[in-house]
């Protein structure tokens, strides 16, 4: 049952979940056991804690747009839930049941539960818990709890999961940061502000599908990083991030070199970018096993992502970097990158979920020779370039719908682009090998992972469950 009232306060729902004891032959489930008990589990909805103020009115909203619930039940470790339920319900009601049946040989079983609000396909709200199931002890009786019909009260701390702009504030000692005003702009003024709360995180909704800047106010020698967020025209479905970091000097910028393949030039990349870009901290990782994890690549404004040679993990690492881009995060790809791209025609894997956001696809017919400096566009990445010739590995790439093409080689192949995500992420091609590079095609790769990384990294998944 769900019981509604203001925000902060608790809204009920029972489940009446049936704990079904099953014999086995071979291993195999057979017919329940007859007399299974009907386990009353009443889940207290409250707002999560720490959330914002904003949050609570989103929250409080969702519960009057609500028209469909989805159950989830799913045992500990196991891949996929074993009961998906969704039920529709009535706008406004003041609660709801749903009966559940949970097979099990044993007295109790550990399942995490994931409730999901929505209105249609618009996803409002969610919640995540872990519980024990417990119906019928070793001895096949009652436990005493159920067995006089008293239900198990089960909190659920929901969050805002549905159409916004948010993002997390990080204090200058990397702390959330409470109680600052962020201001939202549109067209010129100021449009609306949100304050953000106890875990740092602020929200805005009801948003028009056009173009916003972000900003927090800052004072007393604290400075935001980035600046402002420019968010792309935000559609009524999306759910967009954008976060930021306060410093007490001028802001530093936090750099990845991601690589993998026969040959480790990690090191080569980083000693031609690192003095050209003294606000910068380069690390690097080369993929041998797996990828880095997403909390690992959040700590960085910026990925430099390339291959050198053969490279067998492209997919789990392409899945990877998209999370991080999906994140708030900007990332800079460089060849071999299209070489190993699913449309490359070699026969590779590609890149997973990478491939969708890449400004480039492969067209094949890779240059391995020299190479001039083609058209150029005037921009932040194409700055100081007016003029190079080089010999390395070049082209055998096609804008994708969407890019701003910045600069083209001799024959007219693409050589640098870029795309913008809704939150402002920035995502840069660049047709050239980065290691070993020289003159103007270096300050090339300078501006484009400085540009990059001047947007602003993720400062964490500011979403429910983001880490």
């Amino acid at each position: 049952m769900i019981a509604r009232s203001r925000p902060r306060c608790a809204r009920w729902f029972t489940v009446l979940c049936t704990l079904a004891m099953w014999s086995c032959v071979d291993g195999l489930p057979t017919e329940a056991a007859p007399g299974g008990l009907a386990i009353p589990i009443q889940f207290a909805l409250e707002t999560a804690p720490n959330v914002s103020a904003d949050e609570e009115t989103a929250i409080s909203d969702a519960f009057d747009l609500l028209d469909r619930l989805r159950v989830r039940l799913t045992r500990l470790g196991a891949p996929e839930p074993f009961i998906d339920t969704l039920v529709v319900v009535e706008p406004g009601q003041d609660s709801y049941e749903v009966e559940l049946s949970v097979p099990t040989e044993e007295s109790s079983v550990e399942v995490s539960v994931e409730l999901i609000g929505s209105v249609g396909s618009i996803e409002l709200f969610s919640a995540v818990v872990a519980i024990t199931v417990s119906g019928l002890d070793a001895d096949t009786t009652a436990t005493a709890a159920n067995a006089t019909g008293t239900p198990v009260v089960i909190t659920l701390p929901i969050r805002y999961t549905g159409p916004g702009l948010r993002g997390l504030v990080l204090d200058p000692d990397g702390a959330p940061a409470q109680g600052l005003v962020v201001d939202l702009f549109r067209g010129g003024g100021l449009f609306q502000t949100a304050t953000t709360g106890a875990n740092g995180e602020y929200l805005f909704t009801d948003l028009q599908p056009v173009a916003y800047i972000v900003r927090v106010r800052t004072g007393g020698g604290i400075v935001s990083c980035p600046s402002e967020r420019d968010i792309a025209p935000i559609s009524n479905l999306s759910r967009v991030v954008g976060g930021f970091k306060l410093s007490r000097t001028d802001c530093r910028l936090e750099i990845l070199v991601l690589s993998g393949g026969d040959v480790d030039d990690t090191g080569s990349v980083i000693g031609g970018l690192a003095g050209s870009i003294p606000e910068a901290s380069f690390a690097s990782e080369f993929v041998v096993v797996s990828p880095p994890s997403l909390s690992t690549l959040l700590q960085y404004d910026a990925i430099l992502l390339y291959e050198n040679g053969s490279y067998e993990h492209a997919v789990s690492v392409g899945n990877r970097v998209a999370e991080y881009i999906g994140a708030g995060g900007n990332v800079v790809i460089g060849s071999f990158y299209w070489q190993n791209r699913s449309d490359s025609g070699f026969g590779h894997q590609g890149w997973g979920a990478l491939e969708g956001l890449d400004p480039f696809s492969s067209t094949g017919g890779a240059v391995y020779g020299e190479g001039s400096l083609g058209s150029v566009t005037p921009h932040p990445i194409t700055e100081g370039v007016s003029d190079f010739t080089v010999d390395r590995w070049w082209g055998g790439v096609a804008a994708n719908g969407g890019t701003t093409l910045v600069a083209s080689w001799e024959d007219g192949s693409p050589l640098a682009g870029f795309v913008t995500g809704q939150g402002g992420q920035r995502i840069v091609a660049i047709s050239s090998f980065p290691a070993g590079t020289s003159g103007d095609l270096t300050t090339l790769w300078v501006n484009a992972v400085r540009w990059a990384a001047g947007a602003g990294g993720p400062t964490r998944a500011a979403t429910p469950g983001g880490g």
